[in-house]
């Protein structure tokens, strides 16, 4: 095959010689080996940007197995930048896509060595705090405050008793917002006492409301403390929280501005 036809998938950048790569099949059985650039590398397979992009299922199987071999090399480097799923290089203009993956990997080299260097003995978690609002304006409302106003309302004459009760839930849902701001702002505080960084990602939209929905990086020695923050925050009433991990920093990876990927084939937002 021309070698402008060919091109390098990317899984991750590791430490190179840290651990064997021997034996690490790729999407669709294919090899993994290493790219390298003095003590670290790229970990790839070789692919042919003739092949047919796949859809529905297939493609399922494919991430899911590009995250199995990042996590398998996590496991045996015991650090890693990892790359999203379907990064590709590829040659051209009389380059090899080995010769663009070695030059963008030397352009780069301090900023990865670095990453290498940070993420050891580093994880992310993912974190969801929901929140059940009708829980917690019951409890709102059984403050001596609100139970003083509702008593006021009720000792009203008929006509002047129905706006108050209006004024009286509208002051419900402003004390609600208060109360989750607060919980949200203490819960973040405290967060970030425990955690090297927090990414905070748009809601998912499932049924209950979702107050935050976190990426958390932090190291091993501090998992007992993050479980002690969630425990905190979950103990409110009407609060619930979900906790999942340990997985490779992927929300945690940025782009040096050295190392321009050449003859890209995705976006490489993660690089």
């Amino acid at each position: 095959m021309h070698p402008e036809h060919t091109a390098l998938y990317l899984y991750a950048i590791a430490p190179y010689g840290a651990a064997p790569m021997e034996n690490m099949q790729g999407l669709q059985g294919s090899r993994v080996y290493a790219v390298s650039d003095r003590d670290i590398c790229v970990l790839v397979h070789d692919c042919s940007l003739e092949a047919p992009a796949p859809d529905g299922d297939a493609v399922r199987e494919l991430v899911y197995t590009h995250h199995r071999v990042v996590e398998e090399a996590w496991s045996r480097c015991g650090t890693i930048v990892p790359m999203r799923f379907d990064v590709v290089v590829k040659g051209g203009e009389g380059r090899t896509a080995r010769d663009n993956l070695v030059q963008w990997l030397s352009d780069g080299y301090d900023d990865y060595r670095a990453m290498l260097d940070f993420f050891r003995e580093r994880a992310e978690y993912h974190v969801k705090v929901s929140c059940r609002e009708d829980q917690i304006l019951a409890a709102l409302e059984e403050s001596e405050e609100m139970k003083q106003t509702r008593e006021g309302a009720e000792a009203l004459p008929r006509g002047r008793a129905f706006f108050y009760r209006r004024k009286l839930a509208e002051l419900a849902r402003e004390k609600l917002r208060g109360h989750l701001r607060r919980l949200q702002e203490a819960f973040l505080e405290a967060l970030d006492a425990v955690a090297d960084d927090v990414q905070r990602a748009a809601s998912d939209g499932k049924a209950a409301k979702e107050m935050l929905n976190l990426s958390v990086l932090a190291h091993g020695r501090r998992i007992e403390r993050l479980g002690a923050v969630l425990a905190e925050m979950e103990a409110h009433r009407g609060i619930s929280v979900s906790f999942t991990g340990p997985w490779p920093p992927y929300s945690f990876v940025f782009s040096p501005r050295s190392a321009e990927m050449p003859g890209n084939n995705s976006k490489m937002e993660n690089s």
